[in-house]
């Protein structure tokens, strides 16, 4: 009998005792039975069901690269995880290894994927920029020209891929995550939609004048060269006046008629 106890003792002492369970980050990415495994095979496990995940990587200008977890986060066989499989064993009950996202983290390798992106956009940085009210041409209507991000990783992207980082999601939006600078006018602006509809109001606007047998007719296209957006001293949208008149091109207009109807 104290052959068996001894034998027991010796063989658990490598391996783990019947129901033990491996979590990684949560019961819906991995949840593996690891009785009778040894640390060494629990490593493995751990490897092998990383290794086999990719993620997508996306740039605040839709491009997508794609990396293996282990191309972002440190491999298992380290002192960390080692040392937290290790603690949680124990002798002659079951044994529940959790491990966090945190426990792989490792920013050297982070910031390289950080650093390879802004490295690849170095040669063509693109600025932040407000999106706008402008007049097209070509539609004959007012529309909103959408912001233009920056392709330009911000200082604390290291930090924010890590604390944001979710293994179940396959994506990693660096746009959602904060890593760029955020143009302070967007698209979807309450006060940007308000003012459109203001501009939209001279779409259609038709005024005829008649100088004897010839007409000067100011519409659309005339109007939309004399119609300014009007921004507060800080740069902000305004709602009260959201445009007003050049008067300057609408001075050299009136002034040019004066000379070609003027006949005396």
């Amino acid at each position: 009998l104290c052959v068996i106890v001894v034998g027991l003792c010796f063989y658990f002492s490598s391996h783990y005792f019947p129901n033990s369970e491996l979590i990684l980050y949560s019961e819906d990415f991995c949840k593996k039975d690891i009785s009778f495994m040894t640390i060494e095979e629990v490593f493995k496990l751990i490897d092998e069901n990383l290794d086999s995940n990719t993620y997508i990587v996306i740039e605040s200008d839709g491009t997508k690269n794609e990396f293996g977890f282990n191309d972002i986060f440190t491999k298992v066989e380290n002192e960390k995880v080692f040392e937290k499989i290790n603690k949680n064993k124990k002798l002659f009950s079951k044994s529940m290894v959790k491990l966090e996202l945190e426990d792989f983290a490792k920013k050297d390798k982070v910031k390289s994927l950080v650093d390879g992106i802004n490295l690849k956009n170095s040669s063509n940085l693109i600025e932040s920029k407000d999106a706008y009210i402008s007049f097209n041409e070509e539609t004959q209507k007012y529309e909103i020209v959408p912001e233009q991000w920056s392709n330009e990783l911000l200082g604390n992207s290291v930090d924010k891929i890590i604390n944001s980082f979710d293994l179940l999601s396959n994506e990693i939006d660096l746009k959602e995550l904060g890593c760029y600078t955020t143009p302070n006018i967007l698209s979807d602006n309450e006060i940007l939609l308000s003012n459109l509809n203001e501009f939209k109001k001279y779409e259609d606007f038709n005024l005829i004048y008649n100088f004897g047998q010839n007409k000067e007719i100011i519409d659309i296209n005339k109007i939309s060269n004399w119609l300014i957006p009007n921004y507060k001293e800080d740069g902000s949208l305004n709602n009260d006046t959201p445009f007003f008149f050049d008067t300057n091109k609408v001075s050299d207009y009136v002034s040019g008629l004066n000379k070609k109807y003027t006949t005396f």
